[in-house]
């Protein structure tokens, strides 16, 4: 659902008349990162991983995800929209930590004696 969220961002900006100053998107990349996530999905649908696995799998995802919007933001002319996809970048931060934590939760790491 973020991640369809995001989408919703991206599209409400493409469509405002001169609001990006600079488009960095990469179609190219953009395709082939749309279709590791269905094949990802369709895998994770298919092979279900046990738990821990599962919050390693989507963990190495979000963080795909989260490199693909740092390096597509693009500039905006209006502040106030930067700063909304600035804020949607740091939101990609603290899911990762937050997927992190749960996994920490589930599988602690071995500790060292």
């Amino acid at each position: 659902m973020e991640e369809e969220n995001h989408a919703r961002q991206f599209e409400f900006a493409s469509k405002l008349p001169n609001v990006i100053a600079q488009a960095a998107v990469d179609a190219e990349a953009a395709d082939e990162l749309l279709a590791r996530v269905q094949a990802f999905d369709a895998r994770m649908r298919t092979d279900t991983p046990a738990p821990a696995d599962a919050f390693r799998a989507v963990i190495n995802m979000e963080r795909s995800l989260a490199r693909y919007h740092m390096n597509s933001i693009g500039v905006f002319t209006d502040p106030n929209l930067q700063k909304l996809f600035e804020a949607m970048m740091a939101a990609d931060k603290q899911h990762v930590h937050a997927l992190l934590d749960a996994l920490d939760r589930l599988a602690p790491p071995p500790t060292i004696h």
